[in-house]
């Protein structure tokens, strides 16, 4: 085992995630604190499964409770990315629960319900309970990346890497794979003999299981708090809304208790007269404390009068904001990545994506064309 590459290749993976893991303790930031806890927890249960350890008792009840802490702690780590002013609540305390079940099974099936339940059964049942917790909270994550992403285009003018989570995405389709291997050999194949005598499957499997958490200690940890800079620059009475949030709820039932169309004027009257959309880091955190109106009453307003969210909405007026430049003189003999940043875009990318999307013509094409008409 020791001169095989696919093991060697997962130790070294596996010290580079451990290194992840301790590196995130150390840091201030809170996702990064808990990020740790995945990957510490991810080494740890890697290392047990592959050591002799694992032939005694106490190694394989740690081993087992480990593998059900991973998705609970990476639920939490999400909602602490995606959350604005994430605390932890002593109901996510209710997420630890599975770990001590499973050891409460483990330790009963291996002792006074032996006789009912054999090794090859106690397998069977911690697989399928541990797939069921997998899809449950993978489930659970992609409706909060889901609205993280309705989220980031209600409040920022930019899309950028930092705030999209792709990479968690990714994470997670890998992480359904191996279940679905693991699936196909417990309750397809069937063959416990065979899923523990062959090496190449066991070696694949695990260099699978490192490679995603070498991906989530990769990304989590060049990862930046989405939300922290927006908590600096808006005054906490704007933010802090446990009570205010229900009013909001049914205030989008009722569509009553806000003047969407006076306060959709205010921000575009705003936005337009001081051209904001030309500051391509411009977010909807900034123009709230502008106006001192609350952050979701601007999004609903924008929603119920431009049906539409704040990025499209600031894209649309940069796309406007590029046409009146190709179109002026001065700028005739300026380049397209000029007026793409003086119009406020932040890549060319969107510069693009956006013009042709209000205009049906590129910027090249439509500066040609405005060129051959005034010639």
């Amino acid at each position: 085992m020791g001169n095989n590459p696919a093991f060697l290749f997962n130790v070294i993976i596996v010290v580079i995630t451990f290194i992840f893991g301790f590196i995130s303790l150390t840091e201030k930031e809170k996702q990064k604190k808990i990020l740790s806890a995945v990957l510490l927890c991810t080494c740890c249960y890697y290392l047990l499964a592959i050591s002799s350890s694992i032939t005694y008792p106490y190694g394989f009840y740690i081993m087992n409770m480990l593998i059900f802490l991973i998705m609970p702690i990476l639920y939490i780590y999400t909602k602490c990315l995606v959350q604005i002013n994430f605390t932890f609540r002593r109901k996510y305390f209710l997420h630890f629960t599975p770990p001590f079940i499973a050891l409460l099974f483990l330790i009963l099936a291996r002792s006074i319900l032996s006789e009912y339940f054999s090794n090859t059964l106690q397998h069977l049942i911690i697989v399928s309970l541990y797939a069921a917790q997998v899809l449950s909270y993978s489930l659970a994550i992609f409706l909060l990346l889901r609205k993280h992403t309705s989220n980031i285009k209600n409040n920022f003018s930019f899309y950028l890497s930092n705030n999209n989570l792709k990479w968690l995405k990714v994470y997670l389709f890998i992480y359904l794979f191996i279940i679905n291997l693991d699936f196909i050999f417990v309750f397809i194949i069937r063959d416990m003999n065979f899923l523990v005598s062959n090496i190449n499957y066991i070696h694949i499997s695990n260099s699978i299981y490192i490679v995603q958490h070498f991906i989530l200690g990769f990304f989590g940890f060049k990862q930046k708090a989405i939300y922290s800079n927006c908590h600096k620059k808006i005054d906490n009475s704007i933010i802090k809304k446990e009570a205010v949030e229900k009013d909001l709820e049914s205030s989008k039932k009722t569509k009553t208790n806000i003047d969407t169309k006076s306060i959709y004027n205010k921000l575009k009257d705003h936005i337009i007269t001081d051209k904001l959309y030309i500051n391509p880091e411009l977010s909807l955190f900034s123009i709230s404390r502008d106006l001192n109106i609350n952050r979701t009453y601007l999004s609903i307003s924008i929603k119920e009068e431009a049906n539409s969210n704040f990025y499209s909405l600031i894209n649309t007026m940069r796309v406007a904001e590029a046409k009146k430049l190709i179109r002026s003189n001065s700028f005739q003999k300026h380049t397209i990545d000029s007026i793409s940043k003086q119009s406020g875009f932040k890549s060319k990318a969107t510069f693009y994506f956006w013009f042709k999307k209000e205009t049906g013509k590129t910027p090249l094409q439509y500066k040609n064309e405005t060129l051959q008409a005034v010639n």
